[in-house]
């Protein structure tokens, strides 16, 4: 799979190409045809009339959500019929187990755990009522929660906090299970001042990621935010005491192409990640699972003319496409949200755009 190359090494290798292409021209490679990915795209079940959750969670062949019907327009109002739900990863009835909604959840042997914002409540897997573990205490159900992000360790739970004011920096908050206490860690200032996209314990660290790609370490115990990958590109995923990186160059269209870049933990010892990667293949984010396995979602040019949802596979023995959707994205018809690595295959979570009718899918790759 993934050879890494010293990137320092790669500067006169660069050179030496540059003058090979600028002299004898360049033939470009043909995109796939469409019948390479196969039938392995399988929509295991589609939710209509639901915005896509923020995470589904997968544990002992089933899936685990938090269901939001679409609010009126305009209303700030979290629906009252929202609830945590669960279905069996193939298709099949919904089973409601807390009437309640949340902006992230982990599945444990015995219960759920899901934050509402700045708190952290817990409920019997089984289904019931919940209890609250940690954070602060939200007053109003109206309009959206202070906090967009959040993780946990098995000790705390760590949640980004919105500035009052427009444009101001976001803040980073631990509250230690048990406690209604939260203590500020520090503040996240992102090129831009845009938002947190992810937060990701990262070993004695939280690592926060912007929207717009780059990346922050900060203590679990607070201080000084250190800068991550800052010359790297986008983040993608982390896993495996590594950081995945994509950064593009040139224009837009098929002339647009597209490199990435595996880091260390602290975003040190860069190397190039997946060599033979197709050039125009649009990296949009990846998971890590056990084995030195990484799942990678890709917008990927297809001889039809159109872009196509792909999904490869890259290990120790090689790189491969798995498979992706015959049908042709367009930014109508919805995109993937997120990549679930599970032992009996690969899922894809696919949202529609909010241009059209609101509604989720599960799409399972067997193994």
């Amino acid at each position: 799979m993934k050879e890494l190359i010293d990137l320092r090494a790669l500067n006169s290798i660069a050179t030496l190409i540059a003058v090979m292409v600028m002299s004898c021209g360049e033939t470009p490679v043909p995109p796939p045809e469409l019948s390479t990915c196969g039938d392995a795209w399988k929509v295991a079940f589609t939710v209509p009339d639901e915005l896509v959750p923020r995470q589904v969670v997968w544990s002992d062949g089933r899936v685990y959500y938090s269901a939001l019907s679409v609010p009126p327009l305009g209303s700030g109002i979290i629906p009252a019929d929202s609830a945590i739900r669960s279905l069996p990863a193939e298709g099949g009835s919904a089973v409601t187990l807390v009437h309640d909604w949340a902006t992230s959840l982990w599945i444990e042997p015995d219960r759920i755990l899901y934050a509402k914002g700045q708190e952290l409540f817990s409920a019997p897997r089984a289904g019931g009522d919940p209890s609250r573990l940690a954070g602060k205490v939200r007053t109003t159900e109206v309009g959206p929660p202070l906090s967009l992000q959040q993780t946990v360790d098995g000790t705390a739970l760590y949640y980004d906090e919105l500035a009052e004011r427009a444009r101001e920096p976001a803040t980073l908050w631990r509250s230690d299970f048990g406690s209604t206490a939260s203590q500020m860690l520090a503040q996240l200032t992102f090129p831009g001042n845009v938002g947190v996209g992810h937060l990701i314990p990262w070993d004695d660290d939280i690592l926060a990621v912007g929207i717009g790609g780059a990346a922050l370490l900060v203590a679990k115990v607070g201080g000084a935010p250190r800068p991550v990958g800052a010359d790297l590109g986008v983040f993608v995923a982390a896993g495996d005491g590594a950081m995945l990186w994509s950064e593009s160059s040139g224009l837009n269209g098929d002339k647009r192409t597209f490199t990435m870049r595996r880091s260390g933990r602290d975003g040190g010892d860069a190397r190039l990640f997946w060599r033979d990667k197709p050039a125009t293949l649009e990296p949009t984010f990846a998971t890590y699972g056990a084995g030195g396995q990484w799942l990678i979602a890709a917008y990927e040019r297809f001889a039809d003319g159109a872009d196509h949802v792909a999904v490869w596979h890259l290990d120790d023995a090689g790189n491969k496409r798995i498979a992706c959707d015959p049908s042709p994205w367009r930014p109508s018809t919805g995109h993937p949200t997120q990549l679930i690595v599970a032992p009996d295959g690969f899922y894809v979570v696919l949202g529609d755009n909010p241009v059209g009718s609101f509604s989720w899918s599960l799409v399972r790759i067997p193994r």
